[in-house]
């Protein structure tokens, strides 16, 4: 047997049994049993010897006695092998053994911190929820003793049932929303040409949130209004304007307020289509040209319209005689889209003098060839109404011609024609023609000319140049002219107001 003392735990062990430490597996390489002579012999000693000589040399006190010994790396005792800690603390397989041999017992401090901490945790937590449960019931208190003092008992609602989360409220009823009082007092509505404009008054404590509208359109789909902008009355009184579009005033409306009540999400509607006002009814009248009717206290005749159609884009212009100009007509038109009718809003307005006025239109989708009337809206008496009148092209009737260098009048303005430039380049004929007119913009003048067969031709004017002093050069480029026929000018009013005017060129 040989006993071998484990340099990392201090236990003894027998060596030829174990092999290794038995307590932490750490291997322990007995001391060295060769002795080495001075001649260089080296001797293996048997366990009585080694036992002898090692206790010799424990008891000697004189001289040393030194062994030659062979270099190995194993007499060094292994380190025992570490995994990663786990849990704070380091783990062996090792170690893990030997607690479960030794059966190491816990830290009694560790076993007292956790006794108390239990107890403390038993004692407090009731007394907390009891805390909390007091704290709820004195707010409750509180608010009713606030109510009865500032005198707004009956302006709090009732309390939702248990599980309820989603409701409906009429106009006046207070309710909660955003933890704060809320109540719908008033709904304003105007109602025209298929819009509605709505204004919500609402009291609350507390400006939060914007509720929404939803509503039934004419064509049998739900719609939802945004709030377009917010007006404050004075506190806790607001309003809230939005625009309903192709509005259904049959249909459903109601205003959506959505939000929580705490953790709680809560929806409440206030119904508005029987809170609403009827608008009053609007007197539509039909009117053919012509005829005078009457508009804003004054009386007013829609004289001459011209239409120009270029696919589905069209240009009116009508010419209004009336007492004053203080608002402008509409046009009101079929769209080739849906089929159905739209509103578009005068673009250019002109006063042409003596009570006469011009108001200019330009849409993109009407359908080709449908009819357009003019509108004219207002309200005698707080009686709204609307004169419709049928727009068609008027034809101007023909005037004796005006002679070059003489002045005439069309369209409401002089006008003369003073020089003419003629120029031929084969069968094609350049015709510059100069003329001074009050308006350098008016509507050019139509070449009226015969071409070599006999045939009789217009042709429009492909540029012209306007001056400051009010000269215009208009040009015109035809072939096939007979330059011995006659050739004139044709001048004529946009409007369709006054006849047309003929200059001969030749």
């Amino acid at each position: 047997m040989v006993s071998v003392k484990c340099k990392a735990c201090g236990k003894r062990y027998d060596y030829y049994e174990h092999g290794c430490c038995p307590n932490c597996g750490a291997y322990n390489r007995p001391p060295q049993r060769d002795r080495v002579d001075a001649d260089g012999t080296v001797h293996h000693l048997s366990d009585a010897d080694f036992l002898n000589n090692t206790e010799k040399r424990r008891r000697s006190q004189g001289g040393k006695v030194c062994f030659e010994r062979d270099e190995c790396h194993e007499a060094q005792p292994r380190k025992v092998r570490r995994s990663p800690e786990v849990g704070g603390e380091s783990y062996s397989p090792f170690t893990t053994l030997r607690q479960s041999k030794g059966g190491k017992k816990k830290s009694p401090g560790r076993i007292v911190a956790g006794v108390i901490v239990a107890v403390m945790i038993a004692n407090i937590l009731p007394l907390l929820l009891t805390m909390c449960s007091v704290s709820d019931v004195w707010e409750d208190i509180s608010g009713e003793v606030f109510d009865v003092e500032v005198g707004h008992e009956q302006a709090r609602p009732e309390p939702l049932p248990d599980g309820e989360t989603e409701y409906t409220a009429d106009l006046g009823d207070t309710f909660i929303w955003w933890d704060n009082d809320a109540a719908v007092v008033d709904v304003a509505m105007d109602e025209q040409d298929g819009y509605a404009w709505v204004e919500l008054t609402m009291w609350r404590t507390e400006a939060y949130d914007e509720p929404v509208i939803f509503y039934d359109t004419v064509d049998g789909w739900q719609e939802k209004a945004g709030c377009e902008n917010v007006s404050q009355l004075e506190d806790e009184l607001y309003i809230y304007h939005y625009t309903l579009e192709a509005w259904d005033p049959e249909g459903e409306c109601y205003a959506f307020f959505d939000g929580y009540n705490g953790n709680v999400h809560c929806e409440v509607k206030v119904p508005l289509t029987m809170q609403l006002e009827d608008a009053p009814s609007v007197e539509l009248s039909y009117l053919p040209m012509e005829q005078s009717f009457l508009w804003n206290d004054g009386a007013c005749t829609v004289v001459g319209a011209e239409i120009l159609e270029d696919g589905s884009m069209t240009e009116v212009q009508i010419a209004v005689v009336q007492d004053e100009s203080f608002e402008d007509p509409t046009l009101c038109y079929i769209s080739e889209f849906d089929g159905m009718e739209y509103t578009a809003y005068c673009e250019d307005c002109q006063d042409l003098g003596s009570g006469m006025f011009s108001y200019g239109f330009y849409v993109l989708d009407r359908m080709p060839g449908s009819d357009c009337w003019a509108c004219f809206s207002g309200d005698n008496d707080g009686a709204p109404y609307e004169v419709r009148v049928l727009l068609e092209n008027t034809e101007a009737s023909e005037e004796g011609p005006a002679e070059r260098g003489e002045w005439f009048t069309v369209g409401g303005e002089e006008v003369m024609v003073q020089d003419v430039v003629l120029e031929e380049k084969g069968n094609t004929l350049n015709l510059q023609v100069f003329v001074e007119r009050d308006d350098r913009f008016g509507t050019m003048p139509i070449l009226c000319y015969v071409t070599t067969d006999g045939q009789r031709e217009t042709a429009a004017c492909q540029s012209y140049i306007a001056r400051e002093d009010g000269n215009v050069s208009y040009r015109y480029k035809v072939k096939n002219v007979d330059t011995d026929r006659g050739m004139s000018l044709r001048f004529t009013d946009s409007l369709g107001l006054t006849p047309a005017v003929t200059v001969p060129l030749n």
